[in-house]
């Protein structure tokens, strides 16, 4: 009884062994093909990922583009010789992913590992091509694409720009005929944009592009500063011209010297800067012009305060002059009383002898006199400038006022 017990122990054990490594294997080999599946479902994802990329659609739109440029034509047929690779490489992938498959049975787990590592290996070559190549692709479209769009803009910019030039047509006066000829120019840059990108030349395209958006901007800010400039242009800069010509004029009546003034150099000028102004304005051009009008009216507040100096220099000088006569007249009645109560009472009461004293009297008067008769010459040819004769003057009065003091 006790060896039949023995016996029954050990077969069970034994039946258990076998019952368990049964088991185990079979454990082990479900998860070896469930593995296998997890790596075959993975790589045929991938796979299939790779062939719904539409590289042929998307090179025969590169072809059709690129066929009106031979240098980008040149480049996509570089793209179209990788392609034709590439689709060779997907090929031998479908048949290796097959392959694998079929014989998945036959070879051990390793074996399958190893040939699924292959196959990953290649795949990923195969990846990388068909990203460069759809990348390249891409771009190639994108080109196109965006200066289309850029195009669009623009021309929604252009279309809004366009009707408030023509909304301020009489705000703009003289200039809005420069502002159509800048509003045709784009329209002319549209036309060529548009052959540029349907000849695939996209960098002239760009440039059209660019170019109209450059003119659009200088209309916005040139319409913004034309009402302003013109306000100076035709009404402030003249009015004040005007009013410094008639000041030069009364000036001259009143024969006041002004050569030194250049008056007529100075208004030629500015009726220069006006006419280029004018110019500039009515082509729809602002640049400068602030600045050219802005020293057009310094210029003329400038020589509007020298010809109010010189008419100002030109009164007082007369005014002083006059002035230095009376005491010159002063002087001649104090000389003229003393020389005659010198000699009717010098002998009478033994005075000093004054002749050399009168004789240096006389003398200064005949000078003061020459100096005066001098100022009025010069106040009356208009030979030099006012400013110079008052200096003069004001020296004759100072001169002849301490002569007369001392007296």
């Amino acid at each position: 009884m006790k060896t039949l017990n023995t016996t029954t122990i050990i077969i069970i054990a034994a039946v258990s062994v076998v019952v368990i490594a049964l088991a185990v294997v079979l454990i082990v080999r479900n998860s070896h093909k469930k593995n296998l599946k997890k790596k075959m479902d993975e790589l045929y994802v991938r796979f299939n990922d790779i062939k719904t990329v539409p590289l042929a659609f998307k090179l025969n739109k590169a072809q059709t583009m690129a066929r009106r440029n031979e240098e980008m034509a040149k480049e996509v047929d570089v793209y179209l010789k990788r392609y034709n690779e590439v689709d060779m490489h997907i090929n031998d992938l479908q048949q290796m992913l097959n392959d694998a498959d079929d014989s998945q049975s036959e070879k051990s787990y390793m074996e399958n590992l190893e040939t699924l590592d292959m196959i990953d290996l290649a795949m990923k070559e195969c990846e990388a091509e068909v990203k460069e190549i759809d990348d390249f692709l891409e771009e190639f479209s994108k080109k196109e694409n965006q200066q289309r769009d850029y195009s669009t803009k623009l021309k929604e910019k252009y279309r809004i720009v366009k009707t408030t030039i023509n909304k301020n047509s009489q705000l703009l006066s003289i200039s809005y005929d420069g502002f159509v000829k800048k509003l045709e120019e784009c329209e002319s840059l549209f036309s060529s944009s548009e052959e540029f990108i349907y000849a695939s030349d996209y960098v002239s395209a760009q440039n059209d592009l660019e170019k109209i958006d450059e003119i659009l901007e200088t209309i916005k800010t040139n319409a913004n500063k034309v009402p302003k400039l013109l306000k100076d242009l035709k009404g402030v800069v003249p009015l004040m011209m005007d009013e410094t010509k008639r000041e030069i004029a009364l000036t001259k009546q009143r024969g006041v010297y002004i050569d030194h003034l250049k008056t007529d150099e100075k208004i030629a000028g500015i009726e220069q800067s006006i006419e280029e102004c004018t110019g500039k304005i009515m082509a729809a051009e602002t640049k400068g012009i602030k600045a050219d009008l802005s020293n057009d009216k310094d210029i003329l507040n400038s020589l509007n305060e020298a010809l109010a100096d010189e008419n100002r220099s030109f009164k007082q000088a007369k005014e002083t002059n006059e002035k230095a006569y009376e005491h010159i007249r002063d002087m001649e009645k104090v000389e003229e009383y003393v020389r005659i109560a010198y000699h009717k009472e010098s002998a009478r009461f033994g005075l000093e002898d004054l002749s050399k004293v009168l004789s240096d009297m006389r003398n200064s008067i005949s000078k003061y006199k020459a100096k005066y008769e001098q100022i009025n010459v010069d106040l009356i040819s208009c030979v030099r400038p006012s400013s110079d004769i008052l200096s003069d003057a004001d020296e004759l009065f100072n001169s002849v006022e301490a002569d007369l003091k001392t007296l």
